[in-house]
């Protein structure tokens, strides 16, 4: 299988010990997928071997990769890779059973379309400073208006050009 260098999945898994199948990008046999609970994304790998098996992807090979052709190889039981030096680093791939994901999509098709430019956005939050309470650090709310009678959950965000499937959760707001 083939990932991208520009792929920075290690920001989007989980950092939390107690949610470790959340802690490596997933291969379900066809697309991989990252979530660490509040953000999800899952796309198709640049390129995917016969011999690719489902299951978590360690994301110590992911990084290794980059340093490499970006070639990761999927077995039962590990995932390797080779850096540009030709070192060949090898994993245990753990067993986790990783969340079924698909049911967080919005199943209401009839929703409200909004496109945001990343950049612009991440200017306005820098230019917003640092707020006093390090809770709502980096966080930005968009008004968005809604039927009364829906509560608003996961916010599925789209990028142009691109088959990628991404989640967005709202943050709780004060």
């Amino acid at each position: 299988m083939k990932i991208s260098k520009t792929r920075l999945l290690e920001n989007i898994c989980s950092k939390d010990s107690n949610r470790p199948a959340m802690m490596n990008p997933y291969f379900d046999g066809n697309t991989i997928t990252c979530t660490d609970g509040r953000v999800l994304i899952s796309f198709v790998p640049d390129e995917i071997s016969p011999e690719d098996t489902p299951g978590i992807i360690p994301l110590e090979i992911l990084k290794l990769s980059r340093q490499g052709d970006e070639q990761i190889s999927l077995s039962d039981k590990t995932a390797k890779t080779t850096n540009k030096k030709g070192i060949t680093s090898e994993t245990v791939r753990d067993g986790f059973v990783f969340p079924d994901w698909i049911k967080l999509f919005p199943s209401d098709k009839n929703c409200i379309r909004v496109g945001i430019d990343a950049k612009l956005l991440y200017y306005l939050a820098r230019a917003a400073g640092k707020p006093n309470n390090y809770t709502t650090a980096g966080q930005v709310i968009l008004n968005i208006p809604r039927d009364q009678e829906k509560i608003l959950t996961a916010i599925e965000v789209n990028f142009p050009g691109q088959e990628d499937k991404a989640l967005i959760m709202p943050c709780r707001v004060e």
